[in-house]
């Protein structure tokens, strides 16, 4: 023991004193754990560790799919209470669905985000009150009784934590409802995060309509000891029997059942899993790296190795200093690593998508950090060895570098360079993309506008003709608010709403094969809001009531697609069972960043009428629009309306687009880390061809030869060494442009402008890592060298 704190001691001073080799190793170590441990602890808690509530493992989600609804999974209501009754394999089933709510607190208007549930929701994801109770079969049989759970987080901010709270009456969607319990912060499903208010459904079996209520999340938890082939088995049985017995609702309808990790990680799984293959290969090339420059470290001490081992220090204590200064060099690693890993992982909360599955677990994790540093430690330590192995410590302390190992350390230099190029090359196209997304236009001028949600409530408005009045009443009242240009309503748009979709059939070929269409219903004031104009025919007026004709615009993509070169104006379509006749066509608005032209089709809302829309203002340049103000104006003028808080699109766009910069940013910091990881490697194999040649370059420079030229040949080498990596890393740059062309929104698969810039920073750096040691030609006098070779 003695003997080791020795040898530590020793090397703590021996690295201390060469500070440029100490930082250089741990810097590069140190990006190397950072990003290995950051990476790791992604994987395992995102991907590998089970869902945090008790049987996890059992809960599944239930998908009814039909030939229109691929790719989507929804359930009936009533279906699942019918498969979970009686099943020999299934212990609870239920099923959620968000619904924003309006409700008053405090004099105040404001919309909650709400759900309407089963019973068996909260049996199924293990759910436990913290107060009161929560939701019963007694309650969903008791048809619309008006109870209710509250969230946490509501029951903390809105509530103030009040122990009273369970009992107290809420004022929501014109009803008063009686809070029954608190439930527990803790939630594992991510689209069902953030829920404020908690109802029972109201889908009464008696009503036949109802079975074919769906777009409800299912889910189910198997029972302990059966095993999900079994419960597939048999709710495919008793799901083809509810397909007999309901035709009308269930026909052409079929149920599978997905494994609820496997879902909610599916999205994120491919990306997690490159980022590991290639934090693998990074940790990797940096431990050769810092064995690169240990083997350097350790030529340049072969006196010293030497007259230690005449002086009796045996091969033995040799290398176990090599190993005690791999361990220092290692744990200052790890400890600047994990700290740089700690900050990255606080960023990457802060940047990923809001959606992304278990975000908020992502943290250092004791077992992946002892491990990855495990791992490092016992790299960096054998590398440390290495250099001093092999047969007889004298004759390796002594022994010139060969040229087949040099030859070796290029080719591992250029193949870091080409891992190198190929990801500044991709974050580059990932960059360029994300800012040509930053800049999406939809077609019309997206700068100074806002949008919010009217709704007139049916049991305050009474008709449907009254709720459509006030909709376009308090669209009417803020035309007053100081700049204010422009105000219109709509029932969906670009980045700030959904869209609903028909079939569309000429009036003049019923039968005939349907165009798939979007549609939406607006006023008068909607096109001009967003300064479109008509490029045929007019726009839609305020003389569009219920009971005229009924009048449809159309976008140009429709009409090119449906009418050719045809005038479309006049024509009469039917979109469903809606027939209209089409008075205007205007530009195709796209809906979100990278989104494809789609045929759509715009009705007037006085006469495809709804209790709600979306209000979108254009203001002045210099005047934002508050929220105090717009509920103020529009409230006042019609006081039965719920006004929601007003965004800008630009704030829309930013948070539509979280996920491509996300993905941005992780791409750059990883290219950069390797960028440096390889600009470190580059500078081992000039420094060490420097070493090697130190001889050489002694006998030229006593026979004439300038250290300007001997640096220069050294950063030809340099040169050299990046083109072949460059040229080798285009391959990379092409797998890398296919697998990332859905991203490259506006640009293609091969960026020019990306690769060019990737090789020119990589090309500085590069040439950065090898002017250091090849600068050092102009240190050496030719006479010390030939005289200490002979």
């Amino acid at each position: 023991m003695w003997n080791w704190l020795q040898d530590i001691r020793l090397g703590a001073r021996s690295i201390g004193r060469a500070k440029g080799f100490a930082a250089s190793a741990i810097g590069t170590m140190a990006i190397a754990i950072a990003a290995t441990v950051t990476i790791f602890t992604v994987v395992d808690r995102v991907l590998l560790r089970p869902l945090p509530f008790t049987g996890a493992e059992r809960v599944v989600q239930l998908c009814e799919t039909s030939a229109s609804t691929a790719g989507y999974c929804s359930v009936s209501p009533l279906n699942i209470e019918d498969l979970a009754r009686g099943a020999t394999h299934i212990e609870v089933a239920g099923v959620a669905r968000t619904q924003s709510v309006a409700a008053e607190i405090g004099g105040e208007r404001i919309r909650l985000s709400g759900a309407f549930v089963t019973a068996g929701l909260f049996d199924t994801l293990a759910l436990r009150p913290v107060a009161g109770r929560l939701l019963t079969s007694e309650d969903l049989a008791a048809g619309p009784n008006q109870v209710a759970v509250v969230s946490h987080d509501f029951w903390r901010h809105r509530l103030g934590a009040a122990p009273d709270a369970v009992g107290s009456i809420l004022h929501a969607d014109g009803k008063d409802i009686r809070i029954v319990g608190v439930l527990s912060s803790a939630f594992a499903i991510p689209e069902l995060r953030g829920i404020d208010l908690w109802r029972p459904i109201s889908a009464s079996p008696d009503d036949p309509g109802n079975r074919a209520w769906r777009g409800f999340s299912g889910f189910a938890r198997i029972k302990n000891g059966s095993h999900r082939a079994l419960a597939d088995a048999e709710l495919q049985e008793r799901y083809r029997q509810l397909v007999s017995d309901y035709p009308d609702a269930n026909a052409g309808w079929t149920l599978h059942l997905e494994d609820l990790r496997e879902r909610l990680v599916r999205p994120v799984r491919q990306p997690i899993l490159l980022f590991q293959v290639a934090v693998s290969l990074l940790l990797l090339i940096a431990c050769a790296n810092v064995g690169g420059l240990l083997m350097i470290r350790t030529a340049s001490r072969r006196p010293e190795f030497a007259i230690r081992n005449a002086l009796g220090a045996g091969r033995g204590r040799l290398l176990r200093q090599m190993f005690a200064e791999g361990l220092i060099l290692s744990s200052a690693s790890a400890i600047v690593g994990l700290g740089i890993a700690a900050l990255t992982l606080s960023a990457l909360r802060g940047i990923a998508p809001p959606d992304m599955p278990r975000l908020a677990e992502v943290g250092l994790d004791v077992r992946i950090v002892v491990v990855t540093c495990g791992l490092a430690i016992l790299i960096a330590g054998i590398f440390g060895v290495l250099p001093v192995g092999g047969g007889g410590v004298v004759s390796a302390l002594r022994a010139q570098r060969h040229g087949g190992s040099a030859r070796v350390s290029r080719i591992f230099a250029m193949a870091q360079l080409a891992f190198a190029f190929g990801l500044l090359a991709s974050a580059g196209m990932v960059t360029r993309a994300f800012v040509a997304l930053a800049g999406w236009q939809p077609g019309f001028d997206r700068t100074r506008l806002v949008t919010s949600w009217l709704v007139a409530p049916p049991d305050r408005v009474g008709s449907i003709d009254a709720g459509v009045d006030a909709l376009l009443n308090g669209r009417a009242s803020t035309l007053s608010l100081a700049g204010v240009e422009a105000a219109g309503l709509v029932s969906a748009g670009p980045l700030f709403g959904g869209s609903e979709t028909g079939a569309l059939r000429l009036a003049e070929s019923p039968t005939g094969n349907p165009w798939t269409v979007t549609w939406f219903d607006a006023d008068e004031g909607y096109f001009p809001a967003l300064g479109v104009r008509a490029l045929r025919g007019r726009l839609i007026e305020a003389t569009d009531t219920f009971g005229s004709e009924r009048v449809a615009v159309i976008n140009d993509t429709l009409a090119r697609q449906v009418f050719g070169e045809a005038n479309p104006l006049g024509r009469r379509i039917t979109v469903d069972t809606y027939t209209s006749i089409i008075v205007g066509v205007v530009p195709t608005i796209l809906t979100a960043p990278g989104a494809t032209p789609r045929p759509e089709v715009y009705w007037p809302i006085r006469q495809y009428r709804r209790y709600a829309a979306y209000l979108v203002v254009r203001t002045s340049a210099d005047t934002p629009l508050s929220q105090a103000a717009l509920s103020r104006t529009v409230t006042t003028a019609t006081p039965i309306l719920d006004v929601g808080a007003p965004r800008t699109l630009d704030t829309r766009l930013a948070d539509a687009i979280v996920a491509p910069r996300f993905s941005m940013w992780l791409a750059l910091a990883f290219a950069l880390a390797a960028g440096a990881v390889a600009s470190t490697g580059l500078y081992a194999v000039i420094a060490a061809a420097v070493a090697d040649r130190r001889h050489e370059i002694g006998v030229r420079l006593a026979l004439g030869a300038t250290p300007r030229r001997m640096a220069a040949t050294f950063m030809w080498q340099t040169l050299t060494l990046i083109a072949i990596g460059g040229a080798a890393g285009l391959l990379l740059v092409i797998l890398s442009g296919r697998v990332l062309t859905r991203m490259l929104y506006g640009l293609p698969a091969l960026d020019l402008i990306a690769i060019v810039s990737a090789y020119a920073l990589l090309t500085v750096a590069g040439c950065l890592a090898g002017y250091v040691p090849a600068h050092r030609t102009y240190r050496i006098d030719p006479v010390i060298t030939l005289r200490g070779d002979g």
